[in-house]
């Protein structure tokens, strides 16, 4: 088998921890991720004689498990059990994006035919063979009817400006679903050439300021996750993952005893989790915003994207310190408790 060769390649590596390679290996193998019933299998075959990799994740689970192969399969299983989500639903988002799409563009055919002349009918035929329902089309044909009938709106009307404000406000809007909310809107087709060079531009602008951001963000993540650590005994349940994100193993840090250790139970645990989740979600949120502000201003000042790290820096400083000293009351309290205890036993014991 591919776990012998493993241990005959390596004389250090036992027939154990070679055939738990061999499973990390399979397990983060592309099609494996894409086909979650292929690991399934593998799952199912035998790790020793009448054990199954299976039986063994199924032990690992346990909060009574000391086995360590155990606990590394957990992981391991785990591991592509969440990318093999992330790949269905990558797959289902697309899905739903090109749906989308093949609508827009399936409305936006029936709205230049329209625009060019044809009947109600050919208007239905042209949506049905683009994929449309009837009820869409009939919106298409009404909103038609009542263009054809109404003064359409330019730039700077309201409404203009309204559909201008969508877009920068980092909408993703494609050509085809433009000429749609155009219509909707009843804006003049005349100026769909201004809207969607408007779009295009923006994006382009949005997705270089938000690199800049989000560079910025993944080197002050990383000195967090070396802080945050530290001052957690560097425990292991804290990881950084390929993104540059700080990931907590729930689990893990529950089935821990940290309260012996750090000086924080796991209630307290997950509510460091939770403030720096907050504060992380709170800069996303404004590298966002930032982001499209430079779009918005036309402006990309690099001493914004640095200005920005310096806060979020400062943020992280005062959560950190926060944190240390949290640490560190109630270690002192945990100290001083013991110390009435042995106080009193020696009183007792001279008594």
């Amino acid at each position: 088998t591919l776990a012998n060769d493993t241990v005959d390649l390596n004389m250090g590596i036992e027939r154990p921890e070679a055939k738990r390679l061999v499973l990390q290996m399979f397990l983060q193998n592309e099609t494996v991720i894409a086909q979650p019933s292929l690991a399934d299998k593998l799952m199912a075959s035998e790790y020793s004689p009448g054990v199954t990799y299976e039986a063994l994740f199924s032990k690992g689970l346990l909060a009574s498990n000391t086995d360590k192969d155990a606990t590394d399969i957990v992981k391991m299983r785990n591991i592509q059990i969440q990318a093999s989500f992330n790949h269905q639903k990558a797959l289902d988002d697309q899905d739903k994006a090109d749906a989308i799409t093949r609508t827009n563009l399936g409305k936006s055919f029936v709205i230049q035919s329209l625009d060019g002349g044809v009947s109600n009918a050919e208007a239905y035929q042209i949506g049905f063979d683009n994929g449309l329902r009837k009820d869409e089309i009939t919106t298409l044909i009404k909103a038609q009817d009542n263009f054809e009938g109404n003064l359409t709106f330019g730039t700077n009307t309201p409404q203009g400006q309204a559909f201008k404000k969508e877009i920068l406000a980092g909408k993703n809007l494609s050509e085809d679903a433009i000429t749609v909310k155009m219509r909707e809107l009843n804006l003049d087709p005349a100026d769909a050439a201004y809207y969607k060079g408007l779009a295009s531009l923006e994006n382009k602008e949005i997705l270089v300021a938000q690199k800049a951001f989000d560079s910025e963000i993944k080197i002050i993540e990383a000195k967090t996750f070396q802080i945050l650590k530290s001052s957690l005994n560097n425990n292991k349940a804290i990881t950084l993952d390929e993104n540059g994100e700080i990931q907590f193993d729930m689990a893990a840090l529950a089935s821990q005893a940290i309260g012996g250790t750090q000086g924080l139970d796991p209630n307290e645990i997950q509510d460091v989790i939770l403030r720096l989740q907050r504060l992380q979600n709170d800069y996303k949120y404004k590298s966002s915003e930032a982001s499209k502000e430079v779009a918005r201003s036309n402006t990309f000042d690099r001493a914004a994207v640095t200005q920005f790290g310096v806060d979020y820096n400062k943020d992280v400083a005062i959560f950190i310190s926060d944190l240390q000293k949290d640490i560190i009351s109630r270690s002192q309290v945990r100290d001083a408790r013991k110390q009435e205890e042995t106080d009193k036993k020696a009183a007792e014991a001279s008594a």
